[in-house]
Formats: C-alpha cells, sequence, structure tokens
C-alpha cells in the first residue's frame, strides 16, 4: 500500500495492473494458439518453454506501464488542494 501526504491509499492500483496483465496474456496467448492451429495445423508448432520468457516480459512490462499510469494521476491529484481541483473541473463549465 503506497500512502501519500494527503492520506490517499492506492492499493487498487497493484491490483488492476496485476489483473491486466494477467487478462492481456492470457488473450494474447490464446490468439496465438488460434492462429497457429489455422495456419500451421499445430496450435504448438512454435510455443517452446523457451518462448515463456517473453510472456513473462510482457506481463512484467504490462504491470510496470500500468503502475506508472496509475500513480501519477494519483500523485498529481494528491498534492492539490481539494477545493482548487473542484474549481479547475468546474471552471470550464461557466
Amino acid at each position: 500500500m503506497i500512502f501519500f501526504n494527503s492520506g490517499i491509499q492506492l492499493n487498487i492500483v497493484p491490483i488492476l495492473c496485476v489483473f491486466g496483465g494477467l487478462v492481456g496474456v492470457v488473450l494474447s496467448v490464446a490468439a496465438g494458439l488460434i492462429m497457429n492451429q489455422l495456419i500451421l495445423d499445430d496450435a504448438l508448432a512454435v510455443f517452446t518453454p523457451k518462448k515463456l520468457f517473453y510472456i513473462f516480459v510482457a506481463f512484467g512490462f504490462a504491470v510496470v506501464a500500468s503502475i506508472l499510469s496509475g500513480l501519477y494521476p494519483a500523485w498529481k491529484a494528491a498534492s492539490e488542494q481539494l477545493i482548487d481541483g473542484l474549481r479547475s473541473k468546474f471552471s470550464s463549465y461557466q
């Protein structure tokens, strides 16, 4: 858990990162298996244990990118006063 000065607790960011990474890995592996089956008539033709490394790299990249993209807006929101954020949000409606 990460806490900022204003007390905002960011415990949802890691959960979304891992979930999004897992969904991405599962969908990409499934798409690869389907394409291999349709094109090569063998779903496991190019999937070898050596190539599992790329799946872990893709998952790691997804988690790091999600954490960075989730922490910056939260840090920015936590560093400003609430009334200033609301004023800038609703000033465009006038």
